[in-house]
């Protein structure tokens, strides 16, 4: 009989795939916006977070998605894409192109278009596209600083603002 042991038992786990790594984040949320309709807001997720297929694998969606939430009430359009990391700042790289472009349109029909973005320390920030906007170009087109990458605490700071709790209170405000 042969025992199966790991190949390399003294190394850590490899790191959990960035999707499963939010999926903590978007649980929150989810749970959050059922307060939302409460209060009579619209609130649409834009797509199945995971699909699974007969066999109870996870299947890959293919496409580039909408933003993750579409919350309207009284004329007023909130549009959130959702983002985690695992450390305390948050890498430009993260919002892909077509999601920026999502956010580009979201903010140039109205709507009050954004991140809803949490840190490794479970803190909650909200990042208008008006003013992440500039940066993230500036940093796709190759043209950011040393260190404008990624996002610290003092550039959250200067971008949005803490959204702890009721996130969307923050971005209606």
């Amino acid at each position: 009989m042969t025992l199966a042991l790991p190949l390399f038992p003294d190394l850590p786990a490899p790191p959990a795939p960035a999707a499963h790594r939010g999926l903590v984040f978007e649980r929150l949320v989810e749970g959050q916006v059922g307060g939302y309709r409460a209060q009579g807001w619209l609130c649409l997720r834009q797509y199945v977070p995971s699909i699974v297929v007969g066999d109870g694998s996870m299947a890959k969606v293919i496409g580039r998605a909408a933003p993750d939430w579409l919350l309207t009430r009284h004329g007023v359009v909130v549009v959130a894409e959702l983002k985690s990391t695992e450390t305390n700042r948050w890498a430009l790289a993260d919002l892909a192109d077509h999601q920026a472009s999502w956010l580009d349109n979201a903010a140039g029909a109205g709507a009050s278009a954004g991140v809803l973005l949490q840190l490794g320390d479970g803190a909650v920030w909200w990042l208008p596209w008006y003013e992440l906007r500039p940066v993230w170009v500036r940093w796709r087109r190759g043209e950011a600083a040393r260190g404008e990458a990624s996002l610290d605490e003092a550039a959250l700071l200067r971008l949005g603002e803490r959204a702890d709790g009721d996130w969307l209170a923050v971005v209606v405000r």
